[in-house]
């Protein structure tokens, strides 16, 4: 993702790599926040983006913009158990063997949370409480 976001600035600009913008050690720390879980990579996208345009750290433009990715699990929990609740014609189709409208409970709880849901954690929780749906 970023290094075609790179190379597309590249290409757009007509400029060599040596004047590429965001310096190599501002790059470093937006994968840094990918990997420990604290973006999202859509999230990182928008990051990416801003520090096109403002030269700021990755880090601080998350600060700012609050773009921190929810990572803890209750929080996600109770959320989940909400969208459950209030989609029980889903959560039907599900039990019926229709396992692809658990992206339609994604996308609910994305919405809900303006894409910062840790969307793996999000969906581990989704086949937990699902599942225990299947066995009651």
């Amino acid at each position: 993702m970023l290094f075609r976001s790179i190379l597309k600035v590249l290409n757009d600009k007509k400029i060599l790599i040596e004047d590429f913008p965001i310096k190599p050690k501002q790059l470093a720390e937006l994968l840094s926040l990918i990997v420990e879980g604290k973006i999202s990579g859509k999230i990182a996208k928008e990051v990416f983006l801003e520090m096109l345009e403002t030269s700021e750290s990755a880090t601080k433009i998350v600060q700012e913009k609050n773009l921190l990715q929810i990572s803890d699990s209750s929080e996600l929990e109770k959320l989940v158990l909400e969208v459950l609740n209030n989609n029980e014609n889903q959560v039907a189709q599900f039990l019926n063997g229709e396992e692809r409208v658990i992206g339609f409970f994604v996308g609910q709880i994305m919405k809900r949370t303006q894409g910062k849901a840790n969307p793996k954690l999000v969906n581990d929780i989704l086949t937990v409480h699902l599942n225990n749906r299947k066995v009651k």
